[in-house]
């Protein structure tokens, strides 16, 4: 048996419209062996089935590598989903990696990347899960994900309300043309805020993480947005955004405790953590 941690990521970034990604101190572990017959243990009803996520990620590989096999797993998961935190993606990586490194890890990282992106659909939460940190990721011939360097001073937060947003809903939301302009203004705004990470720039971090092309129509679905924003920026935020497609915000500051200035004004039934920048992805631990 192995047990295998991912770690949840928050995509977009603002202007990154699905491209930028990055990997957060929130996790989901699960505990994973070979078996004759799927058995999910610790998941809700709804989900413990062939469509399980986890268990689609699992078998993809298994059918890659030719081996008619099934798994046993324990689920230990503190990801929230539909939130905007990487729940799905968190899911197929972790399914896609036990099952490569319970059949001999035959196929590289970059490989398993691929393999879990033609199941999500999408690079930007996947590439944190695989790879940690700070990722960029785009399409050209192949699926492409590149490191990015990140400042230590740094802190994140998350304000997770306590309700759900589809994500299919939320992309439904988005025009399909944007004017030139729009496309000009994310391009420069994207390539400052990559910088402004790296060199610890508040200043920059903060006129630099605007945006044009999805958080306009889909903060129109996150109830007080606006408020929180304000709240976060009167207490010294360097940055607000949407995480993914929401509702969960996500906020960078200079502080580790930032939830302690906000926790009074935000509605006391959303959930704030603060969190870290998690540099590895994910962590194998062989049990046997």
């Amino acid at each position: 048996m192995i047990e295998i941690q991912v770690c949840a990521s928050s995509a977009n970034l603002g202007p990154g419209f699905d491209t930028l990604g990055i990997g957060l101190s929130l996790y989901n572990k699960f505990k994973v062996e070979q078996s004759d017959k799927l058995c999910i243990e610790n998941c809700l009803e709804e989900y413990n089935n062939e469509n399980n996520l986890f268990y689609v990620g699992y078998q993809t590989v298994c059918k890659i590598l030719n081996v008619p096999d099934k798994c046993h797993v324990i689920f230990d998961c503190h990801i929230p989903i539909s939130k905007g935190l990487g729940a799905s993606a968190n899911l197929i990586s972790a399914g896609a990696l036990a099952a490569n490194y319970l059949h001999g890890n035959i196929l590289s990282k970059d490989e398993i990347f691929k393999i879990c992106v033609d199941i999500e659909g999408h690079p930007d939460n996947i590439a944190p899960c695989i790879y940690g940190g700070l990722t960029s990721s785009f399409y050209q011939r192949s699926i492409i994900a590149m490191p990015l360097d990140i400042s230590s001073h740094f802190h994140f937060t998350a304000i997770i309300p306590n309700y759900t947003l589809d994500t299919k809903e939320c992309r439904r939301t988005l025009p399909d043309m944007v004017p030139l302009q729009d496309a000009v203004y994310n391009i420069s705004h994207c390539i400052a805020l990559t910088y402004a990470l790296k060199t610890g720039d508040k200043e920059l971090l903060r006129d630099a993480c605007h945006d044009v092309l999805h958080q306009p129509y889909r903060k129109k679905l996150i109830k007080d947005y606006e408020k929180m924003e304000d709240i976060c920026f009167k207490n010294q935020a360097c940055a607000f955004m949407i995480s993914g497609s929401g509702p969960c915000c996500l906020v960078i500051s200079n502080f580790s405790n930032f939830s302690q200035a906000i926790q009074d004004e935000i509605n006391p039934s959303y959930q704030i953590i603060d969190l870290t920048i998690d540099r590895n992805g994910y962590i194998i631990t062989d049990l046997s």
